[in-house]
């Protein structure tokens, strides 16, 4: 019979192993680990496995001989699985790494639609690897417009609902670079030259994770303000095409959490909330988490935020011309 060896190591290093058949599905070996409760520190009612080869979640339906190589030993990090609170698995190295959220990928290949769970730490290289996409002959096309390069991590997409891809045998013929002036990050993608500059400057707001309310892209030092200018109107003949991705806003807030400081466009129009969501995706807090926390103004009161604040009635509580508004996010104390 084709048997495959499973071993369950726990935080404390004890040790237990079982023999499986190779079909056997992953969702069946949780059954198994949930009976070695007594094992675990702190047992948990699901399990999720994190393949560190390909940096993905594997599906429970999966089959044990359909993750593994039949000759080599493959090592899976066993993690707690919820969405919305934060929980922590092990590495080899024994390091404790948090775990703020997971990524549900979903690819068309004009045939079959397939969804797929990895962790905020995969690359875009991660879901070609685990689809086995050759990468010379085919690529995946985001938002009907772009291919993303292999080296952007999936938490740079917006992850309010699932990120969505369609598999296409063809590459696009312009390859733009967009430098984030402020923090001086770059992304790299293919798109075409009928791309509209004001759609292209969407998307790069939405993997740099910033506001494209108050961002505007930057051509050879020439703001592009046209809305239905496309690519082709500035020189239909680059293959490479580097830009810069500029600040408009004469309002800033600057978020402090921990050891770590953001920086946040505003207007006065632009409420609590708003800041909230974009600090804590920032920072991979969990959304549901916002009970949690509070938004504390640096003046001479350390007044605390209201969600539906708006930006113009904090502006009130500091000296006249102020521009940059200083917040401190610190957990509730119960």
């Amino acid at each position: 019979m084709d048997l495959c060896e499973v071993t369950f190591q726990s935080k404390s290093g004890q040790q237990q192993t079982g023999l499986f058949h190779r079909t056997t599905k992953w969702q069946q070996i949780n059954f198994w680990l949930k009976n070695l409760a007594s094992m675990i520190e702190k047992p948990a009612e699901n399990y999720a496995y994190w393949d560190q080869k390909h940096h993905s979640i594997v599906d429970g339906n999966q089959s044990i001989s359909s993750t593994i190589h039949p000759s080599m030993t493959t090592t899976f990090d066993e993690i707690k699985w919820n969405d919305t609170i934060e929980v922590t698995f092990s590495l080899d190295n024994n390091n404790q790494t948090r775990l703020s959220d997971s990524i549900l990928v979903e690819v068309d290949d004009q045939e079959n639609i397939i969804s797929q769970q990895f962790t905020i730490f995969a690359t875009m290289a991660n879901v070609y690897q685990q689809n086995k996409i050759n990468t010379e002959q085919q690529s995946l096309l985001y938002f009907n417009d772009v291919i993303p390069s292999l080296d952007t991590q999936l938490i740079s997409f917006p992850l309010k609902s699932t990120i969505e891809f369609t598999l296409i045998d063809a590459k696009l013929p312009i390859t733009a670079t967009i430098v984030n002036v402020e923090d001086q990050c770059s992304i790299k993608f293919q798109c075409s030259y009928f791309i509209i500059i004001k759609h292209l400057c969407q998307i790069a707001c939405q993997l740099f994770v910033v506001n494209s309310d108050y961002y505007r892209l930057l051509f050879q030092n020439n703001v592009l303000d046209g809305d239905d200018m496309s690519l082709d109107a500035i020189d239909c003949s680059m293959i490479e095409m580097d830009l810069h991705l500029i600040c408009t806003a004469t309002l800033k807030c600057s978020i402090k959490y921990c050891d770590q400081t953001l920086m946040l466009p505003s207007s006065e129009n632009t409420l609590i909330s708003t800041i909230l969501e974009e600090t804590f995706h920032k920072f991979s807090i969990p959304q549901a988490d916002l009970h949690l926390y509070e938004l504390i103004v640096m003046d001479n009161y350390r007044t605390k935020t209201e969600l539906n604040n708006s930006i113009e009635e904090i502006i009130r509580l500091l000296p006249d011309g102020t521009t940059l508004i200083q917040f401190e996010l610190q957990r509730v104390r119960i």
